[in-house]
């Protein structure tokens, strides 16, 4: 009897060929991917285990597994074009930080499993410095999150409040 990553291995050989053959296209992510996130599920990501796939396919996985959608070309094309001279390591560890940085994914909750990414370093060669307003970052996504989970008039209300508040800081 097949294992259920053997199933999937060859769903996604079967599917592979048979778009190739029909229309001559293939899947945009690689087998890796695939595997990958089949394994654990939608909206799990494991670090450990993709931090030997190539920086395209990383990206892939990632997005898969903590933002729970697939990426779009536009951001794969731009983060790709920036990024795609640095280290893997590095690589990943950018991505990674920036995806748990986005508004987005503290609102789909992708889980991260095996994060073997330290985040309070500097990235690489380029010395650019991380991001380390976390703390700042969390407080904004949990009001956010609070925000988008009241009824309208209360969001109203809270809308009025903050535009309020920003009108005056701008004044001084």
């Amino acid at each position: 009897m097949l294992s259920a990553q053997e199933i999937y291995s060859k769903l996604y050989d079967i599917t592979s060929s048979n778009m190739l053959d029909a229309n001559g296209t293939q899947l945009s992510f690689s087998k890796d991917v695939f595997m990958l996130s089949s394994e654990y599920g939608y909206g799990t990501f494991d670090a450990a285990k993709a931090s030997y796939l190539d920086n395209k396919s990383f990206y892939y996985a990632a997005y898969i597994g903590l933002m729970k959608r697939y990426p779009d070309e536009l951001g794969i094309a731009n983060f790709l074009n920036v990024n795609w001279k640095l280290p893997k390591r590095i690589f990943q560890e950018k991505l990674i930080k920036g995806v748990m940085d986005s508004r987005e994914y503290s609102i789909k909750k992708g889980k991260l499993i095996n994060n073997i990414y330290s985040f309070d370093t500097l990235i690489g060669a380029a010395l650019v410095p991380l991001r380390k307003d976390s703390f700042k970052t969390t407080i904004k996504h949990k009001l956010y999150n609070l925000y988008i989970s009241l009824p309208a008039p209360l969001k109203k209300f809270c809308k009025k409040i903050y535009l309020a508040l920003q009108r005056e800081f701008r004044k001084k």
